[in-house]
């Protein structure tokens, strides 16, 4: 099948449990500027002209994420205890080879701006075989573009293997576009910093 590298998919990552901020409900149903991080997620990877797009989510949420009629693709890691690997890899399995890369959007950060998703596209376009990562003063974030030379190699990865491959991923197919978009490393994962950041404290 012949690969089209401008096609992007997209993996939304909605299967943790969200322990740290669970007291004030799934994290994918929180909300900020009116939409929840399900729907602000998946607004941003359809606008960037994303297809397909999978939302891999649990058991337990899978009926609420349905409530919202979300225009998607919903899947359920059978084992989401086993870490983001796992969701990676449950939607790799349902991604069409056609995609020249796949987006991977943590429900963590609902702050990054839709400028940024664009910018990352557009950079993958003039550099299908790297992956490209955004940089905001000096730090990179979320979301990345992984081309489609990783499919394979995610499948294959175990825990261990994906922990020290993200931890390291300054290797030579990297590239870093600066993005004027701190939201990149906001990550959303306790009250106080949904509060500060998303809401008005009650």
């Amino acid at each position: 099948m012949k690969t089209k590298p401008n096609k992007i998919a997209a993996i939304i990552l909605a299967a943790g449990s969200g322990k740290r901020i669970s007291q004030l409900g799934p994290k994918p149903l929180l909300c900020f500027e009116g939409k929840t991080f399900i729907e602000i997620a998946l607004d941003r990877v359809t606008q960037a002209g994303c297809n397909p797009i999978k939302i891999i989510t649990n058991a337990v949420l899978l009926p609420k994420l349905n409530a919202l009629e979300l225009k998607t693709d919903i899947l359920v890691n059978p084992n989401p205890g086993m870490g983001m690997l796992s969701s990676i890899q449950c939607g790799i399995d349902a991604l069409s080879r056609e995609a020249g890369g796949f987006f991977l959007v943590p429900i963590d950060y609902p702050l990054v701006k839709l400028s940024t998703f664009m910018k990352i596209r557009a950079m993958h376009s003039r550099d299908p075989d790297a992956i490209i990562r955004p940089n905001y003063r000096g730090k990179s974030g979320h979301p990345v573009i992984f081309p489609l030379a990783m499919f394979d190699e995610f499948k294959k990865m175990t825990p261990q293997t994906a922990q020290n491959y993200l931890a390291q991923m300054d290797c030579h197919r990297c590239r870093d576009i600066d993005v004027d978009d701190p939201g990149i490393n906001i990550n959303v994962n306790t009250s106080d910093i949904y509060f500060k950041f998303c809401a008005k404290k009650i």
